[in-house]
Order: structure tokens, then C-alpha cells, then sequence
């Protein structure tokens, strides 16, 4: 789902399996308005290729080595992340952090028209 605070993820994952099997890459929306549980429990059901945002992972040390760990590409929308007041500024935003840590980065402009992106 993209925004992440509606169900609950592991309900999606029958969905993601469907996905997955048909040959589709799984790239669920975690970590922006969620804080690091969201990405754990993203990694857990889901299985990820890659994770939409997954910003909020830097929270949480043990979260973001798992993210690290599984070499799980995070989509980082640092526009849309101000936007939706995660952040205040660019300066704010976790980038450094996480390709410090190793985890590969694609840079996204999320929804352009929406964030002025």
C-alpha cells in the first residue's frame, strides 16, 4: 500500500507471493510516516526487492543492518519526505547515513506533481 499506516502489512504478502511468482520486482511502500518496525516487518512478510522510502529504518541501528544485511535497495524521496513533514529540510534527511551503511539508493522524486518534485 502506499500509504503504509492503512492495514497491516502481512495481509499484503499473499498478494506480494502472487507478485513474486509471475516475475514481478516487490517494492512495498515502508518506513516514511512508520517509523523502523514498519521496514522489519516489511523485510519479515514481504521479502522486499526493494523498499519504497524505508527512510525511517535509520531509527533503529539493529533495523537498518537488517536492511543492510539483505542488500535491500531503499527508493529515498527526500521532496516528498519534507512534504509529509518527516523531515524539515534536505539536511534533515537520513541520505549519508544510509549509503554510509552500505544499502544501494534510488533516488526518487516519488509523486512530482503532488511534491512539486
Amino acid at each position: 500500500p502506499h500509504d503504509e499506516r492503512r492495514g497491516q502489512t502481512p495481509e499484503f504478502a499473499p498478494a506480494f507471493e502472487i507478485a513474486r511468482r509471475a516475475g514481478l520486482a516487490l517494492v512495498p511502500h515502508a518506513g516514511e510516516l512508520l517509523g523502523p518496525a514498519a521496514v522489519e516487518t516489511t523485510l519479515e512478510a514481504i521479502r522486499p526487492d526493494r523498499i519504497g522510502h524505508g527512510v525511517r529504518s535509520v531509527e533503529d541501528p539493529r533495523v537498518l543492518e537488517l536492511v543492510a544485511e539483505a542488500g535491500i535497495a531503499l527508493e529515498v524521496c527526500p521532496r516528498s519526505n519534507i512534504a509529509l513533514g518527516v523531515y524539515g529540510s534536505p539536511a534533515e534527511g537520513p541520505l549519508r547515513t544510509i549509503v554510509q551503511h552500505g544499502i544501494p539508493v534510488a533516488l526518487g522524486a516519488d509523486d512530482p506533481l503532488l511534491f512539486d518534485s
